[in-house]
C-alpha cells in the first residue's frame, strides 16, 4: 500500500491536549479548583492521604466533599509524603498502597495515578511502583516540549507555573498548528500554595493562563488518567498486516488520523481502515 502515514488524535480528532497536576492537598487547590472550572481544565491532585487534618493539609472529610465530586482526578503523593529512595522497598510500597487504599476509599474507584514526592525517585523506586499497580507517576522535570509520555512511570511535565516560559509556551501551543505531525500534550504542574507565598504572590499567573488556554475547541481538556488511559487505548490496538483494518480490544473510541482520513477506531470493534 506504500508509505502510510498515522497519527492518534484525542477525542473529537483534537491534535492538542492539556492536563494539570497539583500536589498535596492544601487549602489554595479550593480557588484554584474555580479558576480551572471556569476555563473548563481538569487537573489531577496528588495526595498524602497519612497527613490529612495535619497542619495545613485538608481533612478528609473537605477532600470528600471538594475533590470527589469534581471534575478533577484524585492520586497517590505516597501515605507520609516521605522521599521514596530513602525508603527500603517494603516501606515505600507500603507507602504508596496505604495511601491508594485511603484515596480509593473516598474515590470508590481504583487509583493508579501518583507524583513523586519532592521528584524523588530511581530505578528501583519506579519497578516497585508497577507491582503496587501504579500506571503512571509525574516527575519535575520540565521538558518545554508537548510530547507525549514515553515512559508513563517518568512522565515528565511541560513546565512548573512559576516557569519564566509559561506564556510563551501556552501561545506556542495554542497559535502553532500540529494537526500533521504527532498529537501535542501541555502539561502543566506546581503546587497551589506558591501561589499565596509571600515571594511568589502571583494568583495572576493562573487566572491568565486559564483565560488564555481555557475553553478552546481546538484543545481536549483531561485529567493526567484519562490522557494516560487513552494513550494506553491506543497502544493496544491491533492493526492487520495491511493496516486495512484496526481492532480495538479496549473500552475507549481511539480517534486516528490515517493517510490523509480521519477514522474512529471503535471500543471492542474492527473498523475498516480503507
Amino acid at each position: 500500500m506504500g508509505h502510510q502515514y498515522l497519527y492518534l488524535r484525542f477525542p473529537g480528532f483534537l491534535s492538542k491536549a492539556l492536563t494539570l497536576s497539583y500536589d498535596d492537598g492544601v487549602p489554595a487547590d479550593l480557588p484554584l479548583m474555580e479558576i480551572l472550572d471556569g476555563a473548563g481544565i481538569r487537573c489531577t491532585f496528588n495526595l498524602n492521604s497519612g497527613l490529612f487534618g495535619i497542619g495545613s493539609r485538608l481533612s478528609a472529610e473537605v477532600i470528600a466533599q471538594k475533590y470527589v465530586p469534581s471534575a478533577h482526578e484524585i492520586a497517590v503523593h505516597g501515605y507520609k509524603h516521605l522521599a521514596p529512595t530513602g525508603l527500603q522497598t517494603p516501606a515505600w510500597m507500603m507507602e504508596i498502597l496505604e495511601d491508594r487504599k485511603n484515596l480509593e476509599a473516598l474515590v470508590g474507584a481504583p487509583v493508579t495515578g501518583m507524583a513523586y514526592a519532592y521528584g524523588d525517585y530511581d530505578a528501583r523506586v519506579v519497578d516497585a511502583l508497577r507491582d503496587c499497580g501504579i500506571t503512571y507517576a509525574r516527575t519535575v522535570h520540565s521538558t518545554h516540549s508537548f510530547a507525549l509520555p514515553e515512559k508513563p512511570l517518568e512522565w515528565d511535565p511541560t513546565c512548573h507555573h512559576n516557569d519564566k516560559e509559561l506564556m510563551a509556551l501556552a501561545k506556542r501551543f495554542v497559535e502553532e498548528s500540529s494537526y500533521r505531525d504527532e498529537p501535542w500534550l501541555f502539561y502543566l504542574w506546581g503546587h497551589s500554595y506558591e501561589f499565596d507565598e509571600r515571594h511568589n504572590d502571583n494568583w495572576e499567573v493562573i487566572r491568565a493562563f486559564a483565560a488564555y488556554i481555557g475553553k478552546r475547541e481546538e484543545i481536549f481538556y483531561a485529567t493526567n488518567g484519562e490522557i494516560m488511559e487513552y494513550i494506553s487505548a491506543f497502544h493496544a490496538l491491533v492493526f492487520d498486516v495491511e493496516n486495512r483494518s484496526v481492532h480495538n480490544p479496549t473500552a475507549t473510541d481511539v480517534y486516528l488520523h490515517m493517510n490523509g482520513k480521519d477514522v474512529i477506531a471503535r471500543a471492542g470493534a474492527v473498523t475498516a481502515l480503507v
